[in-house]
Formats: structure tokens, C-alpha cells, sequence
């Protein structure tokens, strides 16, 4: 059985909507995927650092003659598949793994992948909402089945920074945006930053509004994006292809319009049923809503006019 890229774009973002909505019809009557089938894709993106494409959310790694620097861990269901990758980029070890969010494709295979006590770099957030899904009976069959306590977390809740060979890895905490527990990742020689589901390519952003998201906190992270990016950088987004940071602007945009749309038809005093299927943004869908992803412009406008509503509350 093949997977293809839209199929792999599907079953990611069908977990990531389950999690955040688990009773969205998004979330059902998908067949169960063949992960055992799955080959990683790589994409070298020059001074040793790999962007790494498999069933869920993009992985990036550092290789080094001094050990391997990985960014997510995707899926547990596909964690040989990428331990195999790293054996055939290094054979060098694993020496740090960082989690940008807790989404299960993002951090499924941590408790794998993190083996012999290689150190996860891992905001206080994250853990918490991954130990607490882990504990809790609501948790989706098959996810968030590891107990990450035992796991060698290091909690990073400053910027900071590791030299590996030549490179310098910045891991560097960010304003609440997708999450409240979002890192994001810069290596400097290779002028590549890793953002995590802040910026994805081919359809809407996901604003988890359920664990501290907010589009006002997206739109000025954008903003910071861009100021840390050069004309050259490359930006590994959580789904999607390679951006620069051209694209991060258009991206803002696009989020602006939205806000400022959606902002007005709360002032008018419409419901969001109202706002939805008036489709404020069918003008954008060309460009943004993507044709085979699950998430939709109706999803996206609903946690958005959720998000400003609640916002106006005192």
C-alpha cells in the first residue's frame, strides 16, 4: 500500500483534529493507515541538516561527527523507520531529541526515539499537556501512551543554545501561538529554523485555541519570524513544504484578513453559525484551504471567531 503526500497530510492533521475535537467528524471513517509501508522522505537542506517527511508532522536532523540533533519524533507506529534514517545519515548517536509542541504527531515517538536517557528538550507546557493527556480517560485509543515523567525531559523556558560540531542549535521559546508550549528551533551556520505547526503550507493553521493558542499571538510571532529569518533561510514548516520567509509575510497576511473579518462580524453581533456560512473567506480558499487536507475554511473560521469571542470577554 502506498501513501501518498496527501494521504500522509490527511491522517496527521486527523489526529491532530481528533485531539482537539474529539467528537469532529473530520476525525472518523479514515481506514486505519499502513505505517508499516511508510518511507521516510529527505530533503537536504545543506550544513548537515536534514528536513525529514514521514505520516505526520516534519522532523528535522542535525548530523555531526559528534552525534545527531532531532527536532519531533512523529508517530511511535513509524519510530524504526526513522531510527533507520539516522542510522544511514550517522553513525553517530542520537544526542538530543527537542519536542516544538505536544501534538501526537510531533511527540508520538519520543518515549522510542529517546532512548538510553538521550536528554528531550521539551517546553514546561508540553510535558504537562502530554502527561496529562497520558492520565486522562479521554485520550484518543492509540495516542499518548507513553508516561513521559520517566523520560530524560529538560525544561527549556529561556532561549538556549547547544554547540554540535560546528553548528549552533538555538532552541528558543515562543509567545503563545499554535500552543502556549511552542519551540522553535534555529540552526545558525545552516540558516534553517524549525517553527513547529506555527506555519504550515497547504491549508489553514490549526490555532489549538484549547491549549493556549490565540491567532493575535500567531500574527505577531509571524512578524517575529520574519525578523529572525534572512532572504536565504530556510523554515521547516510542521506540515508542508520548505518556506522562506516571503511566504511567513504572505502567511501573516492572510491571518489579518482573517482576524480583522471575523473581528467585525462578532462586532455586528453575528453568531458563529452565521459566520460561518456566510464563508468570510471563500476569496482565500484558492490560495490557502489546500484540496485534500481534512481542515477546512469552515474549521479554521470557527476557532477563530471562538477565539476573538472569547477574547472579549472581561
Amino acid at each position: 500500500m502506498k501513501i501518498s503526500t496527501q494521504n500522509i497530510s490527511a491522517i496527521a492533521l486527523t489526529a491532530v483534529l481528533g485531539l482537539m475535537a474529539p467528537a469532529n467528524a473530520l476525525a472518523q471513517a479514515r481506514p486505519a493507515p499502513d505505517y508499516a509501508s511508510m518511507q521516510i522522505r529527505d530533503e537536504d537542506l545543506g550544513g548537515g541538516v536534514h528536513m525529514l517527511f514521514v505520516a505526520g508532522g516534519n522532523m528535522a536532523a542535525l548530523v555531526t561527527d559528534q552525534g545527531v540533533v532531532l527536532v519531533d519524533s512523529e508517530y511511535p507506529q513509524v519510530s524504526n523507520q526513522i531510527k533507520a534514517k539516522l542510522a544511514s545519515l550517522s553513525d553517530k548517536p542520537l544526542r538530543y531529541l527537542i519536542s516544538t509542541h505536544f501534538h501526537w504527531d510531533h511527540v508520538g515517538g519520543n518515549a522510542n526515539i529517546a532512548t538510553a536517557g538521550v536528554p528531550i528538550l521539551i517546553s514546561p507546557a508540553t510535558l504537562r499537556y502530554v502527561s496529562d493527556t497520558y492520565k486522562s480517560a479521554q485520550k484518543r485509543p492509540g495516542q499518548y501512551t507513553f508516561d513521559p515523567g520517566p523520560l530524560n525531559n529538560v525544561m527549556v523556558t529561556a532561549p538556549k543554545k547547544i554547540t554540535m560540531g560546528k553548528e549552533t542549535v538555538e532552541i528558543l521559546p515562543i509567545k503563545p501561538a499554535h500552543t502556549d508550549g511552542d519551540l522553535i528551533v534555529r540552526f545558525v551556520k545552516a540558516d534553517v529554523i524549525v517553527v513547529g505547526d506555527t506555519i504550515v503550507k497547504g491549508f489553514y493553521p490549526l490555532i489549538d485555541i484549547t491549549h493556549g493558542g490565540t491567532i493575535d499571538a500567531l500574527i505577531v510571532f509571524c512578524d517575529d519570524l520574519y525578523k529572525l529569518s534572512t532572504p536565504k533561510t530556510k523554515i521547516v514548516t510542521g506540515h508542508g513544504p520548505l518556506v522562506d520567509r516571503e511566504y511567513v509575510k504572505d502567511f501573516k497576511g492572510m491571518l489579518v484578513t482573517t482576524r480583522d473579518r471575523i473581528t467585525a462580524r462578532i462586532k455586528a453581533g453575528e453568531t458563529l453559525e452565521q459566520v460561518v456560512a456566510a464563508k468570510p473567506l471563500a476569496d482565500l480558499d484558492a490560495k490557502w484551504e489546500g484540496t485534500t487536507e481534512p481542515f477546512k475554511q469552515a474549521d479554521f473560521v470557527k476557532q477563530v471567531y471562538t477565539d476573538l469571542s472569547r477574547a472579549k470577554k472581561p
